[in-house]
């Protein structure tokens, strides 16, 4: 049995909204998202290791391999109509905290990252750094998939929801793209057998009402 145990972590403090809870104890130290309903993209790769080091009656020289521990997502979209207004997007379904001594990966809490945009010429790209996704679906899993990209296209004076249903995991340190055209109705059409797609035309936020009471 080692007689220490080193959990080393590194650019923490650049990956905001990523946050250290428990750091008084090996057991209970932990890599968690900012608390609320949505988060911004993380703002760095984080990385993570755990290395038991024994005692010796010597000098010793101990080396700790970092692992990523966040992960990457872009949805490509090729314009395929005119007058596209506004494209942006969320990731749901993700992680939102990570047990660093046992590494493993916590869905606690439900919470979604608003995604980054990128315009170029015939083109939208949306883009999020977050944590991993689930490697396979719970028992009360409905069919939508193990985690969810949604895209709101703002086009002729309405909002298109697209939900983007995703079947292959999201692991940590790896990079997901997916490519897709924007359709004159505001619908996304994929080619990638892996994703799934449920549109809703006309699509309206929920709004806060008044009540009587």
């Amino acid at each position: 049995k080692a007689d220490y145990r080193h959990l080393p972590l590194g650019n923490v403090e650049g990956g905001e909204p990523l946050g250290i809870d428990g750091a008084d104890s090996d057991l209970a130290l932990t890599l968690g998202t900012a608390v609320g309903d949505t988060i911004p993209s993380h703002a760095a790769p984080v990385y993570s290791g755990r290395l038991d080091m024994p005692l010796a009656d010597r000098d010793e020289a101990y080396r700790a391999d970092l692992y990523m521990v966040n992960s990457a997502v872009a949805v490509v979209l090729a314009d395929a109509a005119d007058g596209i207004g506004a494209v942006t997007g969320l990731v749901d379904g993700m992680a939102t905290s990570f047990a660093v001594n046992d590494s493993t990966f916590s869905f606690d809490r439900a919470q979604v990252t608003r995604m980054e945009g990128m315009l170029s010429p015939g083109y939208h790209t949306l883009y999020a750094v977050t944590m991993p996704s689930r490697d396979a679906l719970p028992a009360s899993a409905d069919g939508d998939g193990l985690w969810q990209v949604k895209v709101y296209v703002d086009l002729g004076g309405k909002t298109t929801e697209n939900v983007l249903h995703i079947s292959e995991p999201l692991r940590a340190g790896r990079v997901k793209i997916i490519k897709g055209v924007i359709k004159d109705d505001g619908s996304i059409t994929t080619e990638s057998p892996e994703v799934g797609v449920s549109v809703t035309l006309d699509w309206k936020p929920g709004g806060s009402h008044d009540v009587e009471i």
